[in-house]
């Protein structure tokens, strides 16, 4: 993967001036780092939600660079879940009743009024 820089715009010598500097990918990347929708990530960044799309059209490899800084906050909590399955049975007891239902999943039985 590249850095937000690998996909600076080229200077524009006509016309209006790129938003999209440095700062401004900087910013973007901090913001899809700790999980921002894209429209939270432009909020911060101070752009508007037609110049990242437009971006990534004329930079499609950017995209594949955002949705890496996108599951980031995912990869980390599962990181800190798995450390913190050590030494504590409920909490272990709990992630297996999610990852194998089949096997450890709490289970109600439903009856009529005939039994």
């Amino acid at each position: 993967m590249g850095s937000p820089t690998d996909f600076l715009a080229p200077p524009n010598k006509l016309g209006k001036p790129t938003v999209m500097t440095e700062p401004t990918l900087d910013k973007l990347r901090q913001a899809f780092l700790i999980g921002a929708s894209d429209e939270e990530a432009c909020l911060y960044a101070d752009i508007a939600t037609s110049t990242l799309y437009e971006y990534q059209k004329k930079y499609p490899e950017y995209i594949s660079l955002k949705r890496s800084w996108k599951e980031t906050p995912i990869l980390l909590a599962r990181q800190e879940l798995v450390k913190g399955l050590k030494g504590n049975p409920d909490l272990s007891l709990r992630y297996l009743e999610r990852k194998r239902k089949d096997e450890f999943a709490q289970r109600s039985e439903l009856t009529g009024k005939d039994g």
